[in-house]
């Protein structure tokens, strides 16, 4: 078993459908709170000794976890980056725990003897990729979810399981190859809907493709006044690209961003901390912002590397202030024909300009090792956009994308064949994706628990018809 401590362990979630997802015979409630002050401990890592099956706990430390037959008995691991692990050894079917784990004393980088520049460590970092990532194409099997928010109001929702070909990092990353496979124009899907501007970390590695194996989907409520009464007006927009669109955050797989070495002389690099010490193993903490307003500097955030391995094990970052700017190239601008001869009339113009703007995004990513290896466990990525025109009332719009990878297929492990390929296109969404629903998977299949957003906007999706409802008519 590896480490549980220093090395998170993958939010692994049994996803083979015919096996584990139907013989779940227990469930385990529980919440993850601090021994320190009582608090939740967000995105603690909940898994199944011996095995790859878990879940990841949400915002609020809180889990549900389904247990097979084959598994029954077995201990459960929780474990989080900054506290110690703690093992559940026993439990009974439908059972509420509460697990304390107690935080690791953290060194501040004040306090450090000897300085350590924080630029040495990354360096060790990029350097040692090629050891510390798995070089052999994976199946990651995983959990995605997406919603869309329109001012205060939610009015999409969409989640899926899926089956991602992930090739090996020592693949260098070709941006024109994979913008020519994954984002060219879909003359089939032009003018059905309008997708939301593509931001950075907006197109994933040219040899990676998805499968779905089923999804869920609630009713679109998208459903605004238009004062001038013509279908262009506030409707259709959609996240497009699906799950495989959120990998394009592996910096670490695509070289880019803060992993590429020459973005560096435009950052302020600072160590602000050592975290814990557990088996020989520290944990560097280290903060970034732009030395230099450019293009290659538009991200702030933290990012953390583990002293005996060197590999990197998560970031968390979002658009500086001056970063924003640059954001602008991502905007859409459309002009919009009038057709209705009486509007054209009215406004005397034959048409008029929207213009839909990119204004910030915040990302998250996270590593898990497992043997000699790390793997690519958690991203969630947010955007907030703006909707503006010559005749059009401004909105804002928020969209939020989880991917939960829950489990490793290291064996047997193949291109996918092109039928079963889920296209990942500009014009091409989730939302509308084709599939039965069905509920015995979903009722027994490992979820995270809803919490922050995704709960309010389940909540608010459910005022005129239950979910499960609006998941059958889909």
């Amino acid at each position: 078993m590896f480490s549980m401590q220093m090395k998170i362990s993958p939010p692994l979630i049994s996803i083979f459908l015919g096996i584990c997802a139907l013989n779940a015979t227990a469930q385990i409630k529980g919440q993850v709170i601090s021994q320190e002050n009582r608090m939740p401990v967000e995105f603690a890592n909940v898994t199944i000794e011996d095995t790859f099956i878990g879940v990841m706990a949400n915002s609020e430390g809180e889990f549900v976890l389904h247990i097979s037959a084959e598994n029954k008995g077995k201990k459960i691991i929780i474990s989080r980056l900054g506290f110690f692990s703690d093992t559940i050894s026993s439990y009974n079917p439908g059972q509420k725990v509460l697990v304390t784990l107690a935080p690791q004393q953290i060194q501040l980088s004040e306090i450090v003897v000897k300085p350590i520049n924080p630029l040495d460590i990354l360096r060790k970092a990029v350097k040692k990729i090629p050891e510390n990532y798995s070089n052999a194409p994976v199946y990651l099997h995983a959990y995605y979810r997406e919603l869309v928010k329109t001012g205060d109001a939610f009015v999409k929702y969409a989640d899926a399981a899926c089956k991602i070909y992930y090739c090996g990092y020592e693949i260098p990353f070709n941006k024109t190859e994979a913008g020519d496979k994954f984002y060219h124009l879909d003359l089939v899907n032009w003018g059905r809907n309008t997708p939301f501007p593509h931001a950075a970390n907006g197109i994933p590695h040219q040899r990676d493709a998805v499968q779905i194996l089923a999804t869920r989907k609630s009713d679109d409520l998208e459903n605004f006044v238009n004062r001038w009464d013509f279908e262009e007006g506030l409707k259709k927009f959609d996240i497009s690209g699906g799950p495989l669109r959120v990998t394009a955050a592996d910096l670490v797989k695509l070289r880019k961003d803060l992993v590429d070495t020459t973005t560096w002389k435009y950052y302020r690099f600072r160590l602000e901390g050592i975290l814990g010490e557990h088996e020989g193993t520290k944990i560097y903490k280290i903060s970034f912002k732009p030395e230099k307003d450019t293009e290659n500097s538009i991200w702030q955030g933290v990012l953390y590397i583990d002293e005996k391995d060197y590999a990197f094990m998560e970031f968390e970052y979002s658009v500086s202030e001056k970063g924003k700017k640059y954001l602008k190239e991502k905007n859409h601008e459309r002009i919009i024909d009038l057709k209705n001869g009486k509007i054209r009339k009215k406004l005397n113009k034959s048409s008029v300009k929207r213009m839909i703007k990119h204004t910030n995004q915040s990302v998250t990513i996270k590593y898990s090792g497992y043997g000699d290896k790390w793997y690519l466990s958690y991203i969630k990525i947010a955007n907030d956009i703006e909707n503006s025109g010559d005749i059009f009332d401004t909105i804002t719009y928020s969209t939020y994308m989880e991917l939960f990878v829950n489990n490793i297929q290291f064996h047997e492990v193949m291109p996918l064949p092109k039928e079963d390929v889920f296209n990942t296109n500009n014009f091409v969404y989730l939302y509308y994706h084709p599939s039965e629903y069905s509920l015995t998977f979903w009722e027994t299949y490992n979820t995270p628990v809803p919490t922050g957003e995704f709960r309010k906007a389940l909540m608010d999706l459910e005022k005129e018809k239950s979910l499960k409802r609006q998941f059958q008519e889909k």
